[in-house]
């Protein structure tokens, strides 16, 4: 594929892209005549400089709605993809979205990473809209995309114009440019996650990706949009019954009948679903930790058929800017045990990646009928969580007693926390809490609460539970 335009500020950047994609020269990349100018690819590099940003984002706009063919157009940068996505939609004539394959790629990427993105096309991964659609779900902006006014009035600020000069130029009153200015501001300066809430009006996805997905996919990412997925909150508390944190856990709500994961999750095949649910479940989690000011810790499941992805650390890497160094501990991602380490090698890389960010990883399923190999001198996961069907057997079985006094004894000596799950009977309780550092999380302890039964539960529960008790009803 021929890339006919790059557009950069930088010239290392620009001189770079024409070398390798011969680019014949700076004339051939003029929008006119328009019957002579007919591009199947244009790269643009984003910077974070604002001006920059602003004025080559301004510059893509320009050239799109002055085209009349199907382009292909790679964004490289950092930048937020909902940001471009929503002032890329607000600008550029709808006929002429259509016919546009948007590509986004971080600022590491290779020229020879951009021809390949060029001649596969995007895919679900690497679509702009896609990107932006799952940082919606993540609450990252919730409003519109720059206006056209916003957007010029930015860039003239930032060139130096003042208000008077802007308004004569114009003929808008100062206030309508200093209204302009503060709302063009607010939506540029909005690339970290601070509203923490979905803006279900946006409808950013790249339909030809929407409709690769199966049928009960398509459902799921609907019900996303739509609200009707929403997590509960299941109580942990430790060896005194003193709360400690929180695990989260999807349900779907369709035909006013609530479904469980075990009825839902196993028709999500593609990735990009597991990505929408993460991305989902990480929103809710850091709602709750700000909201509790860390006081709890907050896990969420992450996919096996994520672990291995880079874009899952990604998405981890720009949650993170939402926390602090204190309440970041406050975020769990714990990992099933039938996670295939040897399979996929770089899971150890993704895990000691995340944990690097400040993060807490634990195990989950421990000991469990389907128990897979997991290099324990590899990866050291901050947490440990007992499956169910150990904990049941330990009531008749010693070896499996045995194995969980052994690692909760190597939990008490590495000051990690060890967790027994499926705590539903109090003879499970009086069978391990002679476990000094052992924490139960369980329909006895309480079952799963919605989000507007939290604020009660905990103030009840003055962070104390009895046994056989359960505050949630």
């Amino acid at each position: 594929m021929d890339v006919s335009i790059v557009i950069s500020e930088c010239a290392f950047f620009k001189n770079g892209i024409r070398e390798y994609f011969n680019i014949r020269s700076e004339g051939s990349t003029e929008v006119e005549p328009k019957d002579a100018w007919l591009p199947e690819a244009a790269v643009v590099h984003l910077p974070r400089h604002e001006p920059s940003f602003l004025s080559t984002l301004n510059e893509i706009i320009k050239v799109l709605n002055e085209s009349e063919n199907r382009i292909t157009v790679v964004f490289v940068t950092n930048a937020s993809a909902l940001l471009i996505a929503k002032t890329l939609t607000a600008n550029v004539k709808k006929k002429i979205l259509r016919r546009i394959d948007f590509i986004i790629a971080p600022v590491s990427c290779t020229m020879e990473n951009v021809d390949k993105l060029l001649k596969r096309g995007s895919t679900i991964h690497t679509c702009l809209m896609c990107n932006a659609f799952l940082e919606n779900v993540m609450g990252k902006m919730t409003s519109k995309g720059m206006s056209s006014r916003e957007l010029q009035v930015l860039i003239n600020v930032y060139r130096g114009k003042d208000m008077r000069s802007q308004a004569s130029e114009t003929g808008l009153s100062i206030k309508s440019l200093y209204n302009y200015r503060l709302t063009g501001m607010k939506k540029f300066k909005r690339l970290g996650i601070e509203t923490l809430a979905t803006d279900q009006t946006s409808g950013i996805i790249c339909d030809r990706h929407f409709n690769c997905l199966s049928e009960n996919e398509r459902r799921f990412v609907n019900a996303v949009a739509a609200d009707d997925i929403f997590m509960v909150f299941q109580p942990i508390v430790n060896h005194n019954l003193r709360l400690q944190g929180f695990e989260l856990l999807v349900r779907w709500v369709e035909d006013t009948a609530i479904k469980y994961p075990g009825d839902f999750l196993p028709g999500l095949r593609s990735k990009y679903p597991w990505m929408v649910l993460t991305a989902f479940a990480l929103r809710h989690a850091i709602k709750m930790i700000k909201r509790y000011q860390g006081r709890y810790y907050f896990s969420v499941n992450l996919p096996n058929q994520l672990i291995h992805e880079q874009g899952l650390v990604n998405m981890l890497a720009a949650a993170r800017s939402s926390l602090t160094n204190q309440t970041c501990k406050s975020l769990v991602l714990e990992i099933n045990e039938k996670t295939s380490f040897e399979h996929h090698p770089e899971v150890i890389d993704n895990i000691n990646s995340i944990q690097n960010m400040g993060y807490r990883v634990f195990l989950d399923d421990c000991f469990s009928a389907k128990s897979a190999f997991f290099p324990v001198r590899d990866v050291k996961f901050d947490g440990y969580k007992i499956d169910i069907s150990a904990v049941n057997d330990s009531l008749h079985d010693f070896d499996c007693l045995a194995l969980i006094q052994s690692l909760q004894h190597y939990c008490s000596l590495t000051n990690r926390k060890c967790i027994a799950e499926g705590i539903d009977r109090i003879e499970k309780i009086n069978c391990l809490r002679h476990l000094s550092v052992l924490d139960f999380q369980g329909a006895l302890i309480s079952k799963p609460l919605k989000e507007e039964a939290m604020d009660q539960f905990i103030q009840e529960s003055n962070e104390f539970l009895k046994p056989g008790i359960s505050l949630a009803g």
